[in-house]
This record gives structure tokens, sequence and C-alpha cells, in this order.
């Protein structure tokens, strides 16, 4: 992590107290006897969709990506100003995504402009196909996490293990399908023995091209609670639906401030350029102007998420 004299905290007033983050080390402290705001007033992190193009066509995808190019708001100057906006706002990161973010023109390049040009955290979620030692070279030093999107176990040496090592955090996320934890297992434990040690397991929705025989049932859930519990060494993100049904099995996950999937600490902007709660949030809101963002987040997450009125 560096010595402390090189950490530079962000500072957010949030309900749970004082959230400070340092982006170079994403070392996280809550200060919860300092009583934050009654509220949120604005989320931690934003997901940008910068492109809804891919290299691949995965049958599960939530957004429907594919190697067709698809028409979007996103030029290098747009990115550059909107993450310009969020940093006069005070959030602390910008996470890109899509579709596959390396398919945007001079992707790495951009991050590196985004981290140099503002406060902000700069991370990205990859399938990781497209990601060059060129790439991770711009990275190196200014840039947050690189975050992984594995389906089978054989891909962690395929696509994980070359990243590793080149001054870039890398996590791993995947899926769990009905039926499928024993993937999830083998994908955690392959990436375990490379030296990763960030895993973000995800419950498959019935959204985009997904369908409702995929979403994990009771004992896909009950699996997954007793491997973590076994691997308490390695560290585990979920998302909300597998928060909630986790916490039914007496597993809780403590930091949830650092969770980037949903709820008023985050916000998502599409490709095409309008705003959601998340990614699969039906309702949205068109973004004509960077500087509404304040007034489209209060509308977009009720009083009950934010505990009384946005201020």
């Amino acid at each position: 992590m560096g010595s402390l004299a090189s950490v530079r905290f962000r500072v957010n007033e949030i309900p749970e107290g004082t959230l400070l983050y340092d982006r170079r080390s994403g070392l996280t402290v809550l200060l919860d006897d300092f009583h934050g705001k009654r509220c949120w007033s604005k989320p931690l992190n934003v997901a940008v969709q910068i492109t809804n193009r891919c290299n691949r066509s995965c049958k599960w995808c939530y957004a429907s990506s594919s190697p067709s190019e698809a028409r979007g708001l996103w030029t290098r100057e747009k990115v550059l100003e909107l993450c310009r906006f969020l940093d006069s706002w005070g959030v602390n990161g910008v996470a890109f995504g899509g579709g596959e973010p390396f398919t945007f023109p001079s992707f790495a390049l951009l991050c590196r402009e985004v981290w140099e040009n503002t406060g902000l955290d700069v991370g990205a979620t990859t399938n990781g196909d497209l990601v060059t030692d060129d790439d991770l070279t711009l990275l190196r030093g200014h840039f947050g996490q690189l975050r992984v999107s594995v389906w089978h176990p054989n891909e962690v040496g395929l696509k994980v293990k070359h990243l590793l090592g080149k001054g870039v955090r890398i996590g791993i996320n995947t899926i769990l399908f009905r039926g499928g934890f024993e993937t999830v297992r083998q994908i955690i434990e392959n990436g375990a023995e490379i030296g990763v040690n960030d895993f973000l397991v995800l419950s498959c929705k019935a959204y985009g091209r997904a369908s409702e025989g995929m979403i994990p049932v009771d004992a896909d859930i009950g699996q997954l609670a007793a491997f973590f519990r076994k691997n308490r060494r390695l560290s585990f993100k979920v998302d909300p639906a597998l928060s909630v049904a986790l916490s039914s099995r007496g597993m809780r996950f403590m930091q949830p401030w650092v969770e980037e999937t949903s709820g008023p600490r985050f916000l998502m902007v599409t490709h095409d350029g309008y705003v959601k709660r998340d990614s699969f949030s039906e309702k949205k809101v068109e973004l004509r102007d960077f500087r509404l963002l304040p007034r489209i987040y209060a509308g977009l997450h009720s009083l009950e998420d934010n505990g009384g009125a946005t201020r």
C-alpha cells in the first residue's frame, strides 16, 4: 500500500459516518464515531457504460451487447467533461463498463487522462480479451482496479494470469447461475492459486438475454455460503440480491459502502446518454446537461432510499 504519508483521502459524509477513500491504495476507512449526513446527497461511484459494443455476444448479457457497433453518446471529450463534473461534485470514482470498454478507441489512454486531470478513482470491468501489455503500461500508477469477468475456470489462466504483476490491481467478477456453483468454486480457487484475492460474485438476473431458468435457486445459495465460510482468507463481494440471500444464512458483508451495484451510493450513465439507478433499473432519465446530475440523482433515488429528503 505504501507509506501513510503518500495517502490522500477523499472525504465523504454518508449516513453510516465519515468515509475516507484513497484512490492510489484503494484504502477505505469508515469513521462511524463521526455522525455523517442524515441522507445520501450524492453517489460514491458513478458507472459509465462507455460503449454497447463487445467482442463477445454472451447468452446471459444484461446489456445485450454484441460485436456490432452501437451508436452512443461518448467521445473522448465528452468523457473528460463528465469526469471533470463528477470530480467537482465530490464523488469518489468512475467505473467504466459496456459492452467491452477496451473496444473504445484508446481506452487505456483515456483512463490515464481522467486520472491525471481529476481526483477521481478510475476503474473498469472487462472480459480481458483485448487488454494488452501496452494498456497496462499506460494504466500503471494511474488507475484503480481492473475487474475481469470470468465465466469458465480455464479462462483464469488464459486471460487473467498475464495481467498480474504489472502494476494494476486485478479482481475477478463471475456470475452464479442455476446449478452453477461448481463453476464459481473452480474460478475462485483457480484465481486464488495465481494470486488473486478479490472476487465479486453476482447472481444471474432475467434481464437482457438471460432467462428465468438461469436464476440461482436456494441450493446454489447454500453451496456458495458454505464455500465462503471455508475461505474467509479471501476477499468476497456480492451483489445486493446475494447479500440478502446470504444474510438469511447468518452471513453479513460488513462494508456495503464499497459495493458498486445498487443503492444510493451508486449511479449509472448509459452508452446512449441516460441515467439509471443501476444496470437493471427500467426507469431512466435523459442526461442533457451534466450539471443536472445531482437533481436527476435525487429524483431516481427515493426518499426511502436516502433516509430522508436529499439536500
